[in-house]
């Protein structure tokens, strides 16, 4: 079986002598493998369990196609850094060593010289290990660098890498957003590596990936897939090295609960650890909301989650965890947000003066089809909208107790409210009583122009473009702006073909002007 729990350590202090605010903690991170994760795990490969069958999900009982062929090679790495969990005083950062390295971290304000260093460690080879670096300056710039030697006692560093800390009220900012990175045969990674140089050049404060990220529910055992989480690693490193990332689950990252019936299965319990593993995810504390119910066996799963920056409230949404599969599109009721992400939504809705309201969800709960796709057409069904699919309001009937429809919920907030979402592959901006809807398009998608797929999901309306690219987000107290950055295969170049290039930007009004 695969371990892939992240060792459990100790807080370290800088020494008895260092001044405590000066400290880089080590992120307690013990994530305890379930017994029936042997029946998931299993050696790379991929097997069908029948040939010639449709792909119908993966649920239990269902049959399975081998996955598309996974674009899962990348160059070998001394190691990887991801930036996650930031606050207005820390970060996360999570350090994986390909070989056993003893080091660490260098740090301070940009340009300081980076005064403050770590406790000394060993990092095990293949294991994620999680650093909180606290104490630091509120809405400020700061730098770092990993510092390590080898078994041989070869030094050797990362360059200065920098990252922000959260932005207070009144202060600009800049942030990007992926979704569908998928890394199977319609993607040319080629594009998606451009996109995240894209990002990093944007100067953004995180990047937000909408899911469909490690296509889990594509393999036939679950153990399969850890090729992909550590392919994902190396792409989502290229800015997360630099910005911190923040992951909202898609359909195809293999955890809804729902999946084996009423209780935890091997898939879900997999999946859930092995991204924790290695992407850690925010969870409620001082700076976050989120869900704070503790799974036995797995702790908190960081599947939901809420944060300001700036003047923004910002929201990631997860409806797989609870959520039961569906087979038809009359049967989209059963995908729900559930009762307590439910409410924890309206509550933070309702608490929050932020000018901006950015929601982040793979797919709206619920959607026009048996998928859950489309975008503002299909926003008035199911949990999402409240009406079936004949237009007749039933959401008391089938949410009884609960306020109203997530549409309404945001319509209250009185305007300057976007909704980003995934899962259909293409560009399109709309909005509906005053709400942009937003499908952000994959980041590496090879076929790049194609928009026929718009009509069969269901998109009527807007600016519909092709993909590949990624969203840049400039948020300013009188508006905020969004881009279409766009990426092309190097085969594709040309002079109408840039990457680099914006097809297409628009503007959002914040609640106040409205």
């Amino acid at each position: 079986m695969n371990q892939v729990g992240a060792v459990s350590v100790a807080a370290a202090s800088a020494g008895k002598n260092a001044d405590p605010t000066m400290r880089a903690s080590i992120l307690l991170h013990s994530l305890p493998l379930l017994a029936a994760l042997s029946l998931a795990a299993g050696e790379p490969g991929n097997r069908p369990r029948r040939e010639g069958a449709a792909d119908r999900g993966g649920g239990r009982g269902e049959v399975r196609m081998p996955p598309p062929a996974a674009r899962t090679e990348v160059p070998a790495e001394a190691w990887t850094l991801l930036l996650a969990r930031p606050t207005d005083r820390s970060v996360t950062l999570s350090i994986r060593c390909a070989a056993d390295r003893d080091g660490h971290l260098e740090f301070g304000p940009a340009g300081g010289g980076l005064p403050r260093r770590t406790p000394p460690r060993r990092f095990p080879a293949g294991e994620a290990i999680h650093l909180v670096l606290d104490g630091l300056n509120p809405g400020a710039r700061h730098e770092y660098r990993f510092v390590s030697r080898d078994p041989s006692g070869a030094e050797a560093a990362s360059p200065v890498h920098p990252f922000s800390t959260a932005r207070p009220p009144g202060s600009p900012f800049v942030f990007t957003i992926q979704a569908d990175s998928h890394l199977d045969q319609g993607v040319d990674p080629g594009a998606y590596r451009k996109s995240l140089e894209h990002a990093v050049a944007a100067g953004t404060d995180f990047h937000v990936d909408l899911g469909d990220t490690f296509m889990t529910d594509k393999y036939l055992r679950p153990g399969d897939a850890r090729p992909h989480y550590l392919a994902q690693r190396h792409y989502l490193g290229i800015v997360g090295r630099v910005a911190p990332v923040f992951l909202v689950l898609g359909n195809h990252d293999g955890e809804q609960r729902g999946r084996g019936g009423s209780g935890l299965d091997p898939t879900t319990a997999w999946s859930n650890t092995m991204r924790r593993s290695l992407f850690p995810n925010p969870v409620p504390d001082a700076f976050y909301t989120g869900n704070g119910e503790t799974v036995p066996g797995l702790g908190l799963i960081e599947n939901y989650y809420a944060w300001e920056w700036g003047d923004a409230l910002l929201i990631a949404l997860d409806q797989y965890w609870t959520s039961a599969r569906v087979r038809s599109a009359e049967e989209n009721w059963g995908r729900t947000l559930g009762r307590a992400q439910y409410d924890w939504l309206r509550r933070v809705l309702a608490a929050s003066r932020a000018r901006y309201t950015f929601v982040f969800i793979h797919h709206l709960v619920g959607g026009e089809t048996r998928e859950g796709r489309g975008g503002a057409e299909a926003a008035p069904f199911f949990e999402w909208g409240g009406r079936d699919l004949e237009g007749r309001d039933r959401f008391a009937e089938r949410r009884p107790g609960w306020d109203a429809p997530i549409h309404d919920l945001l319509r209250r907030r009185g305007g300057g409210v976007a909704v980003f979402h995934g899962h259909d592959h293409l560009y399109a901006h709309q909005e509906r009583d005053g709400i942009v809807y937003q499908l952000v398009p994959q980041p590496g998608h090879s076929r790049f122009d194609q928009t026929r797929s718009a009509a069969e999901y269901g998109y009527k309306s807007g600016v519909i473009q092709g993909a590949a690219g990624i969203l840049r987000i400039s948020v300013g107290a009188d508006r905020a702006v969004s881009e279409y950055v766009r990426s092309y295969p190097d085969s594709a170049e040309n002079g109408t073909r840039r990457s680099g290039s914006v097809s297409h930007r628009w503007e959002l009004a914040p609640r106040s002007a409205r």
